[in-house]
């Protein structure tokens, strides 16, 4: 790893995640694109998970841009991380605040970049059962789920920018099989004999919180094997 990502790294222990941002953004502007992909391709998931995780659609983190779909895949491995470990019941405006988080990390990662770059990400996701799972949750109990998947083909003109929807449009025009296989598991997240006086979880929320779980359990055991190198001091001022 170069000088300047070691740095980077030093400030995310250090100062945190919004201070490694804005040294990112510091690079960006005096070393160009090329230089910035090069550095944030060198840090590992979990650094990716924490700077870019900070950000949502309204303002992405710069570092979004560059992620590979490798590292985007290693960071939602380690995104339950910030929420410790998951048992038992959890309360119902955690699971909303923890699943939105997610949402969150993917939109502004995947819903800000170009075309090319959106495109590896999604098929990255739909190829990987997490992924295939998180996409599965940043829809569920969201603004017209499960009705806006219930046509043959997605409706462009009626996708909300920024949310699900659009998402789901895009993973239309890439990997059709994909949707309809994300689309059928939704569905049955929606059963109509469901009794909502039953006094139990409606089945979607039970798939999320089980979802967020398994990210806070495939987090912590991720805990203590990477053992990042010892960032050199004050490198960054020679950019």
């Amino acid at each position: 790893m170069n000088d300047t990502a070691l740095a980077i790294r030093q400030t995310l222990q250090q100062s945190g995640p919004l201070a490694a941002e804005n040294q990112l953004t510091v690079i960006g502007h005096q070393a160009g694109d090329e230089q910035l992909a090069l550095i944030v391709q060198a840090l590992l998931p979990g650094e990716v998970a924490a700077i870019v995780g900070e950000g949502d659609y309204t303002k992405p983190s710069i570092a979004g841009h560059f992620v590979t779909p490798e590292q985007f895949l290693g960071a939602l491995e380690r995104f339950g991380a910030r929420w410790g470990r998951l048992e038992g019941n959890i309360r119902g405006d955690m699971v909303s605040q923890m699943s939105q988080e997610v949402a969150d990390f993917v939109f502004s990662v995947i819903l800000t970049g170009d075309e090319g770059h959106r495109h590896s990400l999604m098929n990255a996701l739909l190829a990987d059962p997490l992924g295939k799972d998180v996409l599965i949750l940043v829809a569920v109990d969201e603004v017209g789920c499960p009705e806006f998947l219930e046509d043959d083909v997605l409706d462009i003109g009626m996708a909300e920018k920024g949310t699900w929807q659009e998402l789901y449009v895009e993973i239309e025009h890439i990997d059709r099989h994909g949707l309809l296989s994300l689309k059928k598991e939704i569905m049955a997240l929606y059963p109509r004999d469901f009794d909502s006086e039953s006094g139990k979880d409606h089945p979607s929320r039970r798939f999320i919180t089980r979802t967020l779980k398994t990210m806070s359990r495939m987090a912590a055991k991720h805990v203590g094997q990477e053992k990042p190198a010892e960032a050199k001091a004050e490198v960054f001022s020679d950019v």
